[in-house]
């Protein structure tokens, strides 16, 4: 995934470049434009079926991501497809494969299709009192790029497993 950042963190906006039959995830509702690209929604899921369904709505109610996911896929090479997240903040990227992250709820904006998240639920105390916004983070899976948003700035913490 080609990208380039603009708007500072008031207005933020990433513009990534496609090749022919690349695609991306992104975040619905997330799209401000695009060129020589095909969209199609999906499941926000990895399964099929009901299954796909009840999961999409699962992640829906604990991450407070949409049930459904847009799939962007480069129709010539030099595609390009504008996004921007819905609050003002800064939008970085992680390089995920070897390092996996954590992610508080909402914090995906769009990522390459080769990676993606699960939900993993988190202690009662760590939800109440951490202040990470609920009982799931977000945990990626795959390798490849994210880019990831917040209100606000972006703090990197390093967290070990107890």
């Amino acid at each position: 995934m080609k990208y380039e950042l603009s708007g500072g963190n008031t207005c933020p906006l990433a513009t990534v470049t496609l090749d022919k039959g690349e695609s991306i995830k992104v975040e619905n509702g997330a799209m401000v434009y695009m060129k020589d690209v095909t969209i199609a929604g999906k499941m926000n899921s990895s399964k099929k079926g009901l299954g796909g369904l009840l999961g999409a709505i699962g992640r829906s109610l604990t991450s407070g991501e949409s049930m459904f996911i847009t799939q962007a896929t480069g129709d010539a090479d030099g595609g390009q497809i504008g996004v921007a997240p819905a609050i003002p903040g800064k939008i970085l990227k992680l390089s995920v494969g070897k390092q996996q992250y954590c992610l508080n709820t909402g914090a995906f904006l769009a990522s390459d299709d080769s990676v993606s998240y699960k939900m993993k639920s988190q202690s009662f105390s760590k939800a109440a009192f951490g202040g990470t916004g609920g009982f799931y983070v977000m945990q990626t899976e795959g390798e490849g790029d994210m880019l990831v948003n917040a209100f606000g700035d972006l703090v990197e913490l390093t967290v070990t497993s107890n």
